[in-house]
């Protein structure tokens, strides 16, 4: 290890040779510059500040004084003096990066340990961090969680643990003993290739996580609070007339609850109880009990897994049993497209394919223009390197599509595995002669053959169906139009409150539109996100 002069050697060793804190070049400029504790303190302020470099100028005269009169002169002066005013650019508190250290450090050992807990308290903190609950979700249940839908009588405000088993009782925590032993064993060189058992380090092996009532849209905070105060002073609910009657809540949040499925428990699918929301919502608190007669619903048929998926993400942003990727699966492996697992397998400088939605987008001012792109599945995440003429070539695709297709070569910097494209493309990929305008809400009614086929089994508002379902009834192979959910809700998508936090998870219902679309059953249903409606409004047409 070399020094640019023998006094920087004794604040540099700890990391080899390179200033990584702002400390260190308090410590650099006090020892080659000659210049005082305060002066040396006001060259650490003006690091943390926006005109940092225009500060740090101020003080090179005193510095190059200073290192002149401990013989540094020339190049070497200039050399010195470049790397302190360079650091001011990223320079970091010491004693800020040991306590990310042991955030980092405690995080990792509690998620190693205590997945379920783990995750149950960060959807109990959430809107917060880098990853959105669908995300952290997917992670827990890759590792063993198994997370739990809404269930009126179960659930509470927000995420908790319940055991697996009704009525179990905790016996003692599971997982390996070893994991209790003080001091622990000495770890051996890390081997990423290694095979990793979570239940031999899980911990709380005998609880799954509940959502809470208050990740439902509409619902909150307040909303849940009231159903599961109600819920404990009077005892659980009978139906979902009941809820209304002893809550008051509103039609817009008992069909936000019945999309989430919370109604399940008084055995009704999920279309079935969107139904009955319009019905309920009229009733309240005060009013005789039956006085509103009506027949019994249609015969109407339960959702698929892909139609379960998106109902879940539209009313919560968490889906508990699937991920948009493993639905399209097939489509894309028929198509030579990997997954982020299969891309960790690939040899490096090998060109490939990887689809994913996309959870992050990000431009570090420090990157020259270079974008850093996330692409998750149902195996876990990829990381994705954009270069600025990939992104200005494909930049409607990279900027809008909320599930991509990226082509490039395999990049490894250690243990850690980029795709460094050349190539990206929208999923779905847009059919033929598509235009931006089929994803808006269209604005003309529904044809008249359009009406006297869903009329048959529903009499329903048309509002914002338009153009897209006599499209859906002009297909001869399509043997029945379920319109399940809208994309965003009630009103514009961007006048919405709360329409972030759902672009933030990442809901790709073009991508469910496109599986469904894209299987060779007759029967599955084609889910049609729409625009501009409500959830019961297009939860059963058929034709």
């Amino acid at each position: 290890m070399t020094y640019l002069h023998p006094k920087l050697e004794p604040v540099l060793a700890r990391t080899l040779g390179v200033p990584l804190f702002q400390e260190q070049l308090m410590q650099m400029a006090m020892a080659v510059g000659g210049i005082d504790g305060d002066e040396a303190d006001l060259l650490r302020r003006a690091m943390g500040s926006k005109r940092g470099v225009e500060k740090i100028s101020s003080l090179k005269t005193k510095l190059y004084a200073g290192m002149a009169s401990n013989g540094i002169t020339g190049e070497l002066a200039d050399e010195i003096y470049d790397k302190i005013e360079a650091f001011a650019n990223f320079g970091f508190a010491e004693s800020h990066s040991i306590s990310f250290a042991l955030l980092v450090y405690s995080s990792t050992r509690f998620r190693l340990h205590y997945p379920a807990a783990f995750l149950a308290a960060l959807l109990r903190a959430r809107p917060m961090g880098f990853y959105s609950p669908q995300s952290l979700t997917a992670d827990a249940r890759r590792h063993g969680v198994e997370v739990r839908r809404l269930d009126l009588d179960r659930s509470g405000v927000d995420a908790e643990l319940e055991h697996l088993v009704d009525g179990q009782e905790l016996t003692g925590p599971t997982g390996d003993p070893v994991c209790l032993v003080d001091p622990q064993p000495v770890v051996g060189p890390y081997d990423p290739k290694a095979p990793f058992e979570t239940a031999t380090h899980r911990r709380d092996g005998a609880y799954a996580v509940r959502l809470g009532l208050a990740g439902v849209r509409t619902i909150k905070d307040k909303g849940a609070a009231l159903i599961v105060a109600e819920r404990d002073a009077g005892g659980p609910y009978a139906s979902m007339v009941d809820l209304v009657r002893r809550t008051g809540i509103n039609s817009s949040q008992v069909e936000a609850l019945a999309t989430a499925g919370a109604f399940d428990g008084f055995g009704l699918e999920r279309r079935q109880a969107l139904w009955e929301a319009g019905r309920a919502a009229q009733e309240r608190p005060g009013q005789l009990a039956g006085v509103r007669s009506a027949g019994p619903p249609p015969m109407l048929p339960g959702m698929s897994g892909i139609e379960t998926d998106m109902a879940d993400l539209w009313s919560t942003g968490i889906t508990t049993t699937g991920h948009p990727m493993q639905h399209a699966r097939d489509q894309l492996r028929a198509a030579g497209v990997r997954s982020s697992a299969e891309l960790k397998q690939a040899p490096t400088g090998r060109r490939v394919r990887v689809g994913g939605v996309v959870t992050h987008r990000q431009r570090p001012a420090t990157a020259s223009g270079v974008i850093f792109m996330n692409l998750e599945d149902e195996t876990g995440f990829c990381n994705v390197i954009v270069s600025v003429g990939v992104w200005t070539k494909s930049a409607a695709a990279a900027r809008g599509s909320s599930a991509l297709i990226a082509t490039g070569r395999v990049e490894r910097a250690g243990d850690v595995v980029n795709l460094v494209v050349d190539r990206l493309e929208q999923l779905p990929p847009k059919p033929p002669g598509a235009t931006s305008a089929d994803s808006e809400v269209p604005a003309s009614p529904p044809t008249g053959e359009t009406r006297q086929a869903a009329s048959g089994v529903a009499r329903q508002s048309y509002r914002g169906v338009g153009d897209t379902a006599r499209r859906a009834t002009a297909r001869p192979d399509l043997a029945r139009l379920v319109l399940v959910l809208p994309e965003r809700g009630r009103g514009s998508p961007t006048t919405r409150s709360d329409d972030a936090r759902h672009r933030r998870s990442n809901h790709p219902f073009d991508l469910w539109t496109w599986c469904s679309d894209s299987a060779s059953s007759p029967q599955l249903p084609q889910p049609l996100p729409l625009k501009g409606t409500s959830a019961r409004d297009h939860a059963m047409f058929h034709c």
